[in-house]
């Protein structure tokens, strides 16, 4: 095989693995997320190895020597050029071995008596391979190098992007939600899959049904998916009042309500709705299964990672407002950015208009919410400490202030009356008997 053909076989197999795995996780949700970029990932450090193997074996193993010209063929082309054919005799160790049939020494001009005479038992370069010396190539093995380094640098590509897609998708792993559970009949889902092992059966096997099959399903598949996307975008269009992008292959609306800026962008496979909340105060919440910063809440740290500056997150996330962030996060894909735009995504095979406008309401109800909260400030977060239920929570916020610099025996005043015998046990740590904090 040529290196180009190589490299078109390495890239279709790659692409096979991605497409595979990607409708295996849209299937099996149940599984951790985890699981797919792992496998990708191992796929491309294999595709690698492999790569690497093609490359360093003829320079491992590559013998170079003469051979014996025993037989000769000579087959004109066009242009005066002729073939110069012939059966090959040479030694590799105490073995002699002989080709059974003609194979292609070079090319040549000249008469026949000429040619025959300038090659018929003569000697010409040659090399072989030490694991397999009963296979002879003609020349001295420096094109044969550069070939099997270019069929390394081909496999290399795709493997190196498996090995990337599977980074990304470590980095971004999510469980998969309760509506793409329902995806079955998708281009992620089972229709799907079918339709990529017909079509690639069918077009390895030269199975002209299989292949048919395959393409129609296809096509079935993503016919739904622009259907039930373009019925959901018609629907947010006229519930919304949302204004059309004119110009675009691909939909956009944007409109505003409640003072909130509204966009959706059909994109090739899936609809990006954002939301930006007017009055947001500069904090960042994204679904995630590592927390970077942990609030103390158990079950809000599991699945929620914040940023912004901490007096501000700590005066926003008081217990009502994590309920809140609950109704608003109810899917793995949505966040909420440190400029309050919150952002969604819906596959087109289960974007439904009224799940999405409810969605779309609940955010803007969430963003009323926080708009109409005090500005963040250390007296505010002392005085909302008390109320929160979580003792983690209401020690972090104390202990926080103490460090930034906020006067001490006032905070471990507060701290010593709280229901929490840790809480008060550092209240009492902090500030001496004999500073008042305690009389």
């Amino acid at each position: 095989m040529t290196w180009v053909q190589i490299g078109l076989a390495a890239f279709a197999l790659a692409g096979l693995i991605f497409a595979v795995t990607v409708q295996a996780e849209a299937m099996l949700s149940r599984l951790p997320g985890a699981v797919w970029p792992v496998l990708r990932g191992a796929c491309g450090l294999a595709t690698l190895g492999f790569a690497v193997w093609i490359g360093l074996a003829p320079d491992n193993r590559l013998a170079r020597t003469t051979c014996h010209i025993v037989e000769l063929e000579l087959h004109a082309r066009e242009g005066g050029v002729v073939d110069i054919m012939g059966r090959l005799e040479w030694t590799a160790g105490t073995e002699e071995y002989v080709l059974r049939v003609p194979m292609r020494i070079t090319r040549d001009r000249g008469t026949p008596a000429e040619l025959h005479e300038r090659y018929h038992d003569k000697r010409v370069p040659c090399f072989y391979r030490t694991t397999t010396p009963n296979r002879i190539n003609a020349g001295t093995g420096e094109q044969h190098t550069r070939e099997q380094w270019k069929k390394a640098g081909v496999v290399a590509l795709p493997g190196l992007g498996l090995l990337v897609l599977g980074l990304v998708g470590w980095k971004r792993r999510t469980r998969a939600g309760d509506q793409q559970r329902m995806a079955w009949l998708s281009s992620r889902g089972v229709g799907g899959t079918i339709a990529l092992i017909a079509l690639v059966a069918g077009l390895a096997s030269d199975t002209t049904l299989a292949t048919v099959l395959g393409i129609a399903l296809f096509v079935i598949v993503f016919g739904r998916e622009l259907l039930v996307a373009s019925r959901a975008l018609r629907y947010l269009q006229r519930k919304l009042t949302l204004a059309r992008k004119e110009g675009t292959v691909l939909d956009t609306l944007s409109g505003e309500r409640a003072g909130a800026r509204i966009v959706v962008e059909e994109r090739v496979d899936e609809l990006a709705v954002a939301v930006t909340l007017p009055g947001w105060p500069g904090v960042a919440i994204q679904r995630t299964t590592e927390p970077a910063q942990p609030i103390g809440d158990p079950v809000f740290d599991l699945e929620h990672a914040v940023s912004g500056p901490d007096l501000t997150w700590r005066c926003l996330l008081t217990a009502p407002i994590r309920a809140a962030i609950g109704d608003a996060f109810v899917a793995e894909t949505r966040s909420i950015d440190a400029d309050g735009t919150w952002r969604a995504v819906y596959p087109d095979d289960i974007a439904k208009g009224p799940v999405i406008e409810e969605d779309i309401k609940r955010a803007i109800a969430f963003g009323e919410l926080v708009a109409a909260l005090p500005a963040p400030s250390p007296e505010r977060l002392l005085a909302i400490a008390p109320d929160e239920p979580l003792a983690k929570v209401r020690l972090g916020h104390y202990r926080w202030l103490v460090e930034s610099g906020h006067p001490a025996p006032a905070i471990a005043l507060v701290a010593a009356q709280d229901p929490d015998a840790e809480v008060r046990a550092w209240a009492a740590s902090i500030v001496a008997p004999s500073d008042g904090a305690f009389r």
